[in-house]
């Protein structure tokens, strides 16, 4: 496990790519699976809102 994550330090992940290439779709995937892997004990309530931020991040 990555110390950032261990320390509870803030990340960011940057998808870059051409018109078409599948950005969107990649980072919903990506923000499923963080909100899956949360160790929240309102799983539910934390996906729901990290996939409810898609629009924000177009």
């Amino acid at each position: 496990m990555s110390p950032n994550v261990r320390k509870n330090r803030n990340q960011s992940i940057i998808v870059s790519g051409e018109s078409g290439a599948g950005k969107t779709v990649s980072a919903r995937y990506a923000m499923r699976y963080f909100a899956t892997v949360s160790k929240s004990s309102s799983k539910a309530c934390v996906e729901d809102k990290v996939l409810a931020s898609n629009p924000i991040t177009e």
